[in-house]
């Protein structure tokens, strides 16, 4: 409790980042863009931030990093002391656009968010019907993502439970 305020986590031991002098660099044409130089944050458990700035500032490259789906050139990220080298289910991220690969079905790439996830292939495939079912997509299951509408694109970005 600070000045009156009692700060609610779900977990009081978890939830720490810890981003320690991080930077990134990325070729585009002919220049070097540094996105991000020797950035470092702390964020405790049960803290709300924002990250905000103009565009190409390295926010999402930052959330990225946080997600395991991008190295730093230089520095490290950590969750809870424990440093991301690659994805993990234990973080997640929630893309700006629709992240449907064009090589699946409708079902397929449904059902990747279940891919990690305890149960029989049979119930898994319940779970995917069910939730096309529920949206309302007049879609084959077995048609590929260049073949459906955008507003079919839109309503697959589904929760997996």
């Amino acid at each position: 409790m600070a000045d009156g305020l009692t700060i609610i986590s779900a977990a009081k031991d978890t939830g720490s980042v810890c981003i320690a002098d991080v930077s990134k660099t990325f070729r585009v044409e002919d220049r070097t863009v540094h996105a991000l130089d020797k950035v470092s944050l702390a964020i405790e458990p049960g803290e709300f931030i924002s990250i905000v700035g103009p565009s190409g500032c390295g926010k999402s490259t930052l959330l990225r990093f946080l997600a395991g789906l991008d190295m730093p050139d230089n520095g490290s990220v950590s969750v809870d002391g424990e440093t991301i080298e690659r994805p993990s289910l234990k973080r997640g991220i929630v893309f700006q656009d629709h992240r449907l690969l064009p090589w699946l079905s409708v079902q397929k790439n449904i059902a990747l968010g279940l891919h990690s996830v305890a149960g029989s292939d049979l119930a898994k495939n319940g779970r995917v019907r069910y939730l096309i079912d529920l949206v309302g997509l007049k879609v084959s299951r077995k048609h590929c993502r260049t073949s459906f509408p955008a507003a079919c694109r839109s309503a697959l970005r589904l929760p997996a439970d």
